[in-house]
């Protein structure tokens, strides 16, 4: 039970990327927008073409409408409502997409059943008519959905090439350093200076750096720790227990004895542990 329990937590820290740059916000406002009506009046799923009891025009009023509203709320979630709950777009991770598009799609579906009856005439709130409403939100809008986080997956690997592609040699050996995960294709570039420590987690590492804003940042790499290890030779990383590697860099205090040693790091509260075979390559990198 405890290593499903770490899968699935493994699984949600994974990397889903954020939409950032702002062309891409704007094509992604435009699709919310048209898609739903376009597919409601192009293939009517569950009866549409009759909701709610609308006839004539005002089937076409209704349609059209859940539209706009899809495309207005869109607008707030990749404009404002990060800034108001504090989502780090530059650390989308899978827990954090499952409760913010969940979060969407049942505000956007409460907000259609509104919509809908008080196009049509209000008649008092009806639970199972909201959940109708709501699934049927849900069921049209994976599309999309699906496509959005796909297409910000593939913006974040193609940006993140063209920064490997883009950076002189000669700065990169200097400040960072590409780093290759088990995982198909991704490689990712880690700035030397703003890196922490790395800690094992099974076939997994996380590697905790600082932000621009200097807040720790983690991240989940798929990857032994002795392939990191040998990726970073010659830097100043290195292994300092059998589960840490530590930008010595970093360290701006050795406390403890022979028994058990700790490192300190600047930047956070964090105490990155010393194995006692570890203690005199680590006060040699520390002279």
């Amino acid at each position: 039970m405890k290593g499903v329990l770490r899968k699935i937590s493994q699984f949600l820290q994974v990397p889903v990327g954020f939409p950032a740059h702002p062309q891409v916000r704007r094509r992604i406002i435009i699709m919310v927008t048209v898609f739903p009506p376009a597919f409601i009046l192009l293939f009517t799923p569950f009866g549409l073409q009759d909701y709610a009891g609308t006839t004539g025009i005002w089937v076409y009023v209704v349609i059209i409408s859940y539209g706009v509203l899809s495309g207005l709320l869109t607008f707030l979630y990749l404009y404002w409502v990060p800034r108001w709950v504090g989502i780090n777009t530059h650390h989308f991770q899978v827990r954090d997409a499952s409760w913010y598009y969940g979060s969407f799609f049942l505000l956007l579906g409460s907000l259609n059943y509104f919509l809908t009856w008080s196009l049509e005439g209000w008649v008092g709130f009806s639970g199972y008519d909201w959940y109708l409403i709501v699934l049927r939100t849900l069921l049209i809008g994976i599309i999309p959905l699906s496509l959005v986080i796909s297409w910000s997956i593939f913006q974040r690997k193609e940006k993140e090439a063209k920064a490997i592609e883009t950076t002189p040699p000669e700065e990169s050996s200097a400040k960072t350093i590409t780093i290759q995960t088990d995982l198909h294709h991704e490689r990712l570039q880690v700035h030397l200076d703003g890196l922490l420590y790395i800690e094992s987690e099974g076939n997994y590492c996380e590697m905790y750096t600082l932000s621009e804003d200097g807040e720790p940042t983690k991240t989940l790499l798929r990857s032994t720790l002795l392939a990191l290890e040998n990726q970073l030779k010659g830097t100043s990383v290195l292994r300092c227990h059998r589960s840490y590697l530590v930008n010595v860099d970093k360290v701006t205090q050795l406390t403890g004895n022979s028994r058990g040693m700790q490192l300190h790091l600047r930047g956070t509260s964090t105490q990155v542990p010393v194995s006692r075979g570890k203690i005199e390559t680590v006060k040699a990198a520390l002279d």
